[in-house]
């Protein structure tokens, strides 16, 4: 069923804000299609044909049984059972369900935003897309169904929505339609981000764009900042006040850079991904006994104190270690460092979790339980379970590739 009210999303200012979906969503919807809200309604008709054509190529594949999603067929996906061929895919299905995208999404950046914020994304003058793996892009009011189809880097969807640039070009085309002349760029995630071919919309519209990160996080944990800034200050802020935003200024924890890198101290997505990764070994690790660990890592601490330290051990408590902690340990190939990674295991077995100064601190964000040691230029990663008297070592990295605080 097509609405033919007015558009609720009329932005008109010179700025757009650019997020990712997310991958909770709400359910339910009614089967009431508004068109106008959508971005294809404000596209050249050549794009958004080829916007709609491409997003039943996604719908296609995901029914296909060719493509899957933590090991279960995309068409198997609860979110998928009642994904229908309609109007936002050039189809004609009269039992799809909508809600408009700012309310189907439930996830961090929404779940910051709140009533408040998603309110006042809507009634702000300022422009907000979303990138979606099915829907490419799409207005915070664009109707949209319940589905599951995440965009993860180098996979099918991602080819698909990068293959001759089509997403970049729909992206160049409403910054143009539209005159923005500043895109802040919230994705926080690089295979979102890497769907766009920044280079090319830069040289095509001239429109500057500043690139968002935070202090205190990285990856999917950095959209709780994005959205909290943008309810408490950016969406009331006006035009001028957005445009004059330099380059590496900070606002709360959040800086802005001209370039699509983060800083060399600031936390980073791919430590954070592989630090999430080990830690998620865990569960099904072998623990060993306090004294097994040195023989078990093929290392000597050199110091007899230490070494009687481990013999002794502490009753009850076991150790293990991870795949990347093995690893790391193995390619520093640092005979010193080894030893005082086991003289801070034999320090951190006797209070897991109570700070020291500097040196032991728990971590925050998207690695809070998990502690760290710190070894001079180095982080000793370390799980504790005070219940199964456990200390899992995850990682051994040092400062610039470790979350440190």
């Amino acid at each position: 069923m097509m609405s033919a009210e007015p558009a609720l999303y009329q932005p008109n200012s010179k700025v757009l804000f650019l997020s990712i979906c997310s991958l909770h969503k709400k359910k339910g919807g009614t089967p009431e299609y508004a068109r106008q809200e959508s971005i294809a309604s404000r596209l050249s008709p050549t794009l958004a044909a080829s916007l709609l054509k491409k997003r039943e190529e996604i719908r296609n594949l995901i029914w296909s049984g060719d493509i899957s999603w933590g090991g279960i067929d995309t068409a198997e996906l609860e979110y998928n059972n009642n994904l229908a061929p309609g109007a936002e895919f050039g189809g004609s299905a009269d039992w799809a369900e909508y809600l408009p995208a700012i309310s189907r999404y439930s996830g961090r950046f929404y779940l910051a935003l709140g009533a408040e914020g998603r309110r006042k994304l809507i009634e702000s003058r300022h422009h907000a897309l979303f990138i979606s793996g099915l829907y490419g892009l799409v207005t915070p009011t664009e109707p949209i169904q319940l589905y599951s189809c995440p965009l993860e880097g180098e996979s099918v969807i991602q080819k698909a929505w990068t293959t001759d640039r089509l997403l970049t070009n729909v992206l160049i085309d409403y910054i143009v339609r539209n005159q923005v002349t500043r895109v802040f760029d919230l994705t926080s995630r690089n295979d979102y981000r890497n769907v766009i071919d920044w280079a090319y919309l830069k040289e095509k519209t001239g429109v500057d764009v500043l690139y968002c990160f935070t202090k205190m996080s990285a990856y999917d944990y950095a959209l709780i900042e994005f959205g909290n800034l943008l309810r408490e200050e950016l969406l009331t802020w006006p035009e001028e006040k957005l445009l004059s935003i330099e380059p590496e200024s900070t606002i709360e924890d959040v800086i802005f850079r001209a370039v699509s890198e983060t800083r060399e101290d600031l936390p980073k997505e791919h430590d954070i991904f592989i630090l999430q990764k080990a830690a998620g070994e865990v569960p099904g690790l072998p623990a060993y006994s306090l004294d097994q660990i040195p023989q078990r890592l093929g290392i000597a601490s050199g110091n007899s104190d230490i070494d009687s330290q481990f013999k002794k051990g502490r009753k009850g408590w076991v150790v293990s270690f991870t795949s990347e902690f093995r690893k790391n340990l193995s390619q520093y190939n640092d005979k010193k460092l080894q030893g005082r990674v086991l003289e801070a295991v034999a320090e951190i077995i006797v209070s897991p979790t109570t700070k020291r100064g500097d040196t032991i601190k728990p971590l925050s964000g998207p690695l809070a339980g998990q502690w760290r040691y710190r070894i001079g230029d180095y982080r000793l990663i370390y799980l504790p379970d005070e219940v199964a008297k456990r200390v899992s070592l995850i990682a051994v990295r040092p400062r610039g590739n470790a979350y440190d605080d």
